[in-house]
């Protein structure tokens, strides 16, 4: 799968940006008679950087395969600037405008077949240029904003929970993501936030980094800054795998003993237990993630082992239909996941959002309610495969249990 996602991904970027360019070079030449000369500049310029992150990843990897085997791939600022920004705005920016000149290339279609006047073309050109100018200008601001932004949401979970739970607080984050974009302002604003809502119990939905093992002591420096009266739990991420290249036993072994080394339990399909007021709190703390595939059966048996507990909680990295259904079976109240980023980029749309991250579940981010069971999908705060946000925040994701107090 990954495989074909690494051929097919470049192609249709590279596609989609070659119909953005066509489209607007055309408008442009209609509604402001700019010459060829110019068009077929901003045409290279534009395709080229379109093209440069992939032509760049296609060379470092012959460079591995041909060159030493412990070379590590460079990064920093300039190449950031350089290449990796641009190359995902345009990408960004390319498809954001073209979901919206394709409707219009349909309409005008439609009306070249009913009337054969030439406004109706002029008009399409005139809104494609509009919508081109618009989100140059919306889109920069819009991740600068997304980028730095982070969501506090509130939620109340009032079924199944005891009356000497209520006024209880958890606070949920996901996908941490400690590297060199999210170290820093955002990972302070993070702790930050989940400290000053006081919880009684922090709970993390994996992903502790993004890749490296110069990260893990990172990763760990910040979930042990997390304060909670009742401890802080994490599960499993298919990113706490990827510090040490194949030897994902290695990582995964890293990044436990970092966080358990500042009192936080990773905990790989397993239970972690605490008593509040003379109740019991059963947290199943279950692996579903990319590095292994789902079994339901030791989900199950997972999830089971908290039957007796006066209130059953399940923590994963990634939300299926088959957890959701165990979940409901076993009588869990509160199923916490992440991975998804929120699909970290949402194209706006008139009356709807598009997002890519659909096609791998429809449980992108927030609150989703399964009879007796609530699920809280966390959009995370790091960033995957693109170092950018577009229309989709960071989440730190609270939850007060029993009734509101009036």
């Amino acid at each position: 799968m990954w495989a074909a996602i690494a051929i097919t991904a470049p192609v249709l970027v590279i596609v989609n940006a070659v119909y953005f360019v066509r489209r607007l070079n055309r408008s442009l030449e209609d509604i402001f008679a700019i010459s060829e000369r110019k068009r077929a500049w901003f045409a290279r310029i534009y395709l080229a950087v379109s093209a440069s992150f992939p032509v760049a990843m296609l060379l470092y990897v012959l460079y591995r395969w041909l060159g030493p085997a412990a070379a590590s791939r460079p990064e920093g600022p300039i190449l950031d600037y350089l290449l990796i920004y641009p190359f995902w705005f345009t990408t960004c920016y390319s498809f954001q405008c073209t979901v919206l000149f394709g409707p219009l290339d349909l309409a005008a279609a439609v009306a070249r077949r009913l009337r054969q006047d030439r406004p109706w073309q002029r008009y399409k050109h005139l809104a494609m240029v509009g919508i081109a100018a618009g989100f140059a200008l919306y889109m920069p601001a819009r991740m600068v904003y997304d980028m730095s932004a982070l969501d506090v949401r509130q939620h109340r979970l009032e079924t199944g929970v005891p009356a000497e739970l209520h006024g209880f607080r958890i606070a949920f984050v996901s996908d941490m993501q400690a590297d060199r974009y999210s170290a820093g302002d955002r990972l302070d604003a993070l702790v930050a936030a989940v400290n000053e809502s006081k919880p009684d119990l922090v709970l993390i939905g994996g992903d502790m980094i993004t890749s490296g093992s110069n990260w893990i002591e990172v990763a760990g420096d910040y979930a042990g800054q997390l304060q909670a009266r009742h401890g802080v739990f994490s599960c499993v991420g298919d990113h706490d795998h990827f510090a040490y290249g194949r030897d994902r036993a290695r990582s995964l072994a890293a990044v436990q003993k970092a966080l358990a080394d500042r009192g936080v339990q990773m905990i790989d399909d397993g239970v972690a237990r605490i008593e509040v007021a003379g109740r019991s709190v059963g947290i199943a703390l279950v692996s579903s993630h990319y590095m292994r595939r789902f079994d339901p059966g030791v989900a199950d048996r997972v999830i089971a082992e908290t039957a007796d507990d006066d209130l059953r909680i399940a923590v994963a990295h990634q939300a299926n239909e088959a957890l959701i259904d165990i979940a409901q079976r076993r009588e869990v109240a509160l199923l916490l996941a992440g991975h998804t980023h929120g699909g970290q980029v949402s194209l706006a749309l008139p009356f709807f959002s598009l997002n890519a991250a659909v096609v791998e579940t429809p449980y992108l981010t927030g609150a989703f309610e399964f009879g007796d069971l609530t699920m809280i999908v966390s959009s995370g705060l790091g960033y995957s495969v693109a170092p950018l946000r577009y229309r989709v925040p960071a989440t730190v994701d609270i939850v007060d249990l029993g009734p509101q107090k009036h």
